[in-house]
């Protein structure tokens, strides 16, 4: 199958395809110093179908693409597209048993891997022939970092809606150069990669390596005109090590976690010409709400307005509708999100009927995130329904806990969880970043003011530099708790990477 066969059915490949054929000069992507035209990626695609040739690959197959973000894992995802095999992407730093699990719940036949800088495909023993359920060829999996990932299947239908709502919301052009932060397998990659692609603009590609080196990015950024950054708040945070302005970036998005304080101040101060945007959204639904950020907000800005198509409904505590002020659980419903899981039995829960009883005729999404809507009928992030934990009897959101550390005058940033005491019961311990000298006692006292006493850590650990984050910027809860339990503190934080989720 070359590029000149026929483009009937629309999609974001197609449209990549298409940019391919018609501007083959234009530079798609940046990697490791080396520019790509579009001709470029479409040698590639060529190369790879050649190689898919080759493994008799069919679509009755499923393949897996464990692959670190590169032009050939780009021309990978493309001639799998175009040939309408579905297939799921993975993070080449999944375990071996997450990796199985993968591969047995999505019948996959076919590993696309690198070995020694060559793509390897091959045939791999499949238990059970995949029963496709509807136009899905694309399958992300949630993170796993508690317990075995989940696959999420996206239908083209859906990609693409959201590629049109995000190419217009953030005019996304062939002039657009973004700098592609997330890994491949992340969802963030629908924006700034293959939308940015679909629209014959530039994309950058950030390597795992330069990821977590401040000056590296400052120079890619500046090198290669960057206009677009869409990025965990982790990625702004080493950024903003580096005293320098970035004139060119015109659209700044931040994603998939809060804001540490003092980071949107220096945000305005290093991208003075960009517009700030703060993005809601989960793997299973893409993003829901967005928020333009105003000279009035702060860190604790609400998560923004309904994109287009959006639905959504707060549940309190007791199962009912929140109207007005009040907190509880998000639902929601987006014209982008999945039908539910690849593996239905993990629906309940979490994919369920509408709770409006009428709005719409589809099911909804429940987030596991704890929203507050203030007054004027914005929501504000509280926390996790999963960081729900009984101290003594008493509810404690560890989120909270958070909050309230934050707060503190010097702390930037804080991670609280719940251990496992000597009486057989539960306590929180928490880990802080802080700008100034402070004492545990005073944090302790400080939390004592605005929580209830179970909620007050009974250990606090201070720490100078940042504590382990995974390599989407979240708080690496399993790597902290262990250490807390040990009782390994610096061993385990000094030259901490991010673990890959």
């Amino acid at each position: 199958m070359s590029l000149q066969d026929d483009l009937r059915t629309l999609d974001l490949g197609n449209l990549i395809c298409e940019r391919i054929m018609s501007h083959p000069e234009k530079v798609a992507l940046v990697w490791k110093g080396n520019s790509f035209r579009y001709g470029d990626l479409g040698e590639l695609l060529d190369i790879v179908s050649e190689q898919f040739d080759l493994v008799g690959l069919t679509n009755d197959d499923v393949a897996m693409i464990i692959l670190e973000k590169s032009p050939i894992a780009i021309a990978s995802v493309l001639a799998l597209l175009r040939r309408r095999t579905r297939f799921v992407i993975c993070s080449p730093q999944l375990n071996s048993a997450n990796l199985g699990h993968v591969q047995n719940e999505t019948s996959a036949s076919v590993s696309i891997t690198i070995d020694q800088g060559r793509l390897v495909v091959k045939r791999i023993a499949t238990s059970r022939p995949f029963v496709p359920s509807n136009d899905a060829y694309l399958m992300l999996t949630t993170s796993g970092s508690t317990g075995t990932p989940k696959i999420v299947p996206l239908s083209n239908r859906a990609v693409l809606d959201f590629s049109i709502w995000a190419k217009g919301h953030f005019e996304i052009s062939e002039t657009t150069v973004s700098f592609n932060y997330a890994p491949l397998n992340f969802d963030l990659c629908f924006l700034d990669l293959w939308t940015v692609l679909s629209a014959g603009g530039t994309v950058l590609l950030v390597t795992t390596e330069d990821a977590v080196r401040p000056n590296r990015m400052v120079q890619l950024v500046s090198r290669y005109g960057v206009t677009l950054i869409q990025a965990v708040p982790l990625c702004f945070q080493l950024l903003g090590t580096i005293q320098q302005q970035f004139e060119n970036v015109t659209t700044v998005a931040f994603t998939g976690d809060v804001l540490p304080k003092g980071a949107l101040e220096r945000l305005r101060l290093q991208f003075p010409c960009a517009a700030l945007f703060n993005i809601y959204g989960c793997t299973e639904t893409n993003d829901s709400f967005v928020h333009r950020v105003t000279e009035h907000d702060t860190e604790k800005m609400p998560i923004g307005t309904p994109i287009v198509g959006v639905d959504y409904c707060v549940i309190d505590s007791h199962g009912a509708i929140v109207a007005g002020n009040g907190v509880g659980e998000l639902y929601v419903h987006t014209p982008f999100q999945a039908d539910g899981y690849l593996d239905a039995d993990r629906d309940v829960g979490r994919f369920v009927d509408d709770p409006t009883e009428g709005r719409t005729s589809q099911r909804w999404f429940r987030t596991g995130d704890l929203v507050e809507r203030d007054s004027a009928g914005m929501l504000l992030l509280r926390g996790r329904t999963d960081f729900q934990v009984k101290i003594r009897g008493v509810a404690v959101n560890t989120s909270e806990v958070e909050r309230s550390l934050r707060s503190y005058p010097g702390i930037r940033d804080a991670c609280a969880v719940c251990l496992s005491d000597d009486l057989g019961g539960k306590r929180i311990a928490a880990l802080v970043v802080s700008e100034l000298p402070v004492s545990v006692v005073s944090l302790k006292s400080h939390c004592a003011r605005e929580l209830p006493q179970a909620a007050i850590p009974s250990e606090i650990r201070v720490l100078s530099e940042d504590f382990p984050r995974t390599s989407t910027g979240k708080p690496d809860r399993q790597l902290i708790e262990s250490s807390l339990v040990r009782g390994v503190f610096q061993a385990v934080l000094t030259n901490q990477q991010p673990r890959p989720e």
